[in-house]
């Protein structure tokens, strides 16, 4: 009998320490990979396009080119008022949503042409995905010839425009604008029969109407 108790309390001491010691050791977990839950949440490609855009358009500067058109006319003037030409400029950022820009515009009719020169600064009011909407306020100078008599003229002018755009490429945009322009007379000078004469400012002379482009814009 006393050795089974003393086998018993040898047995006793011997669990007792082994517990001791499964106590003392950490509990070792090892990594086991959660079971798949079915398909992973796809992120929308919008919004990562929506950003992809939104870099062009607020870190570069952009160069456009297009064709510009206006129905620009006077009451006091029996003319074509239909011009078609050609648009170039450059434009660039200034804060967010706010760009400036400076231009280049020549236009023709039936009975004119004319060039001018022009700064606007223009406000980026809508821009989702790859699309957008702006509105901008210029001024300019423009020099006009009649084709058939020798006459030119200069006007100050004074451009509106809504532009609506999609970008095709991150850098690549086309781009339509719908506006009206005032023109207002600083000088004409009028030869014939050898004899010249010139007059400022004659407000008879001053146009307005609307105008329209469709081109293209790189951001570089």
């Amino acid at each position: 009998m006393r050795k089974l108790f003393f086998f018993g309390v040898v047995g006793l001491m011997i669990g007792a320490a082994n517990a001791a010691q499964t106590q003392e050791k950490p509990l070792q977990l090892q990594d086991v990979e959660p079971a798949p839950m079915g398909e992973p949440v796809q992120a929308q490609p919008v919004k990562l396009e929506q950003t992809q855009y939104n870099t062009q358009l607020h870190q570069r500067g952009v160069i456009y080119l297009g064709y510009a058109g206006s129905q620009i006319d006077s009451i006091y003037l029996d003319e074509d008022k239909s011009h078609h030409g050609v648009d170039i400029g450059y434009a660039a950022e200034y804060i967010d949503n706010v760009n400036y820009g400076v231009g280049y515009t020549y236009q023709a009719s039936s009975d004119w042409e004319y060039s001018e020169v022009y700064a606007k600064l223009g406000y980026r009011f809508f821009e989702r995905n790859a699309h957008y909407a702006a509105t901008s306020l210029g001024v300019g100078y423009v020099w006009g010839d009649a084709k058939d008599y020798n006459i030119d003229t200069e006007y100050f002018s004074v451009p509106i425009e809504l532009e609506l755009g999609h970008y095709v490429q991150p850098n690549f945009a086309i781009y339509g604008t719908l506006g009206y322009k005032w023109l207002f007379n600083q000088d004409v000078d009028l030869c014939a029969n050898g004899e010249c004469a010139s007059a400022d400012g004659i407000d008879e002379l001053d146009l307005d109407g609307l105008t329209y482009k469709l081109g293209m814009k790189y951001h570089f």
